[in-house]
């Protein structure tokens, strides 16, 4: 497993418990994009299907996709795409104050 895969578990930790306060809904519809800010340093960056697990995903830009359906692909093939676009849903401060 490659050490960013790591990220994942308390990515959908956190996700839940917004579902368990009622901030979010499995069935709520998550915008599919590619375009992200470097945590590092802020400059943007996109992801290469080539390089994804999941590379279909990224079919779906532009697209809306139910949560529970990124989550699953997030936890089940990988998918660095749903993890990055989940992890802007709930912030990475916030995955991290889970850990």
């Amino acid at each position: 497993m490659h050490a960013a895969s790591l990220m994942k578990a308390p990515v959908m930790i956190k996700i839940f418990r917004r579902i368990d306060r009622g901030k979010f809904r499995l069935d709520d519809l998550i915008p599919i994009f590619n375009s992200f800010a470097s945590l590092a340093n802020g400059s943007p960056y996109s992801l290469n299907p080539k390089d994804d697990s999941d590379p279909e995903l990224c079919s779906f830009l532009g697209q809306r996709l139910p949560l529970k359906e990124l989550i699953d692909r997030m936890i089940t093939v990988s998918s660095n795409l749903a993890t990055n676009i989940l992890i802007d849903l709930v912030k990475a401060e916030s995955v991290m104050k889970t850990l």
